[in-house]
């Protein structure tokens, strides 16, 4: 999906104004970006040590600050994102171990990546979709 020149954009509101995470160029030269979807202002986020263009983060707001889930298993890793002046920090790196029953056997040691953004299911739960793919993207799950 494309929003001009932008790929693969993934919506959320943050302080109650609506934005969207989304890549820009490719696969070798990938920059990641903040984009106002009121004002069409954007920013690239700064995040140290990082070269993949990675697309499917999963924005949340926690106490006024933003966060993105950039990965979900084996290690669950969410980064900081300060708003205003675009750099990114790691946040907390833990261990998860989720459910792999009835994927195939290939697939039960593959990365999770994350897809949607999360929804607030109350003031203690979000929720988010997540897949796995194998390394050529022929299969998701």
């Amino acid at each position: 999906t494309l929003i001009g020149d932008f790929a693969d954009p993934h919506a959320f509101q943050f302080r109650g104004r609506p934005l969207a995470f989304v890549n820009w160029g490719s696969s070798i030269i990938c920059y990641r970006i903040l984009l106002d979807l009121i004002s069409f202002e954007s920013s690239y986020l700064e995040v140290p040590g990082m070269t993949l263009c990675e697309k499917n983060w999963q924005p949340f707001e926690h106490e006024g600050e933003l966060f993105f889930s950039q990965w979900i298993m084996p290690n669950h890793k969410v980064i900081r994102c300060n708003v205003s002046s675009a750099a990114c920090e790691d946040a907390f790196n833990s261990s998860t171990s989720l459910g792999v029953d009835g994927l195939p056997g290939s697939m039960q040691t593959e990365k999770m990546h994350g897809s949607t953004p999360y929804v607030e299911l109350d003031s203690n739960h979000l929720l988010a979709a997540a897949h796995i793919h194998d390394e050529h993207l022929t299969h998701y799950w």
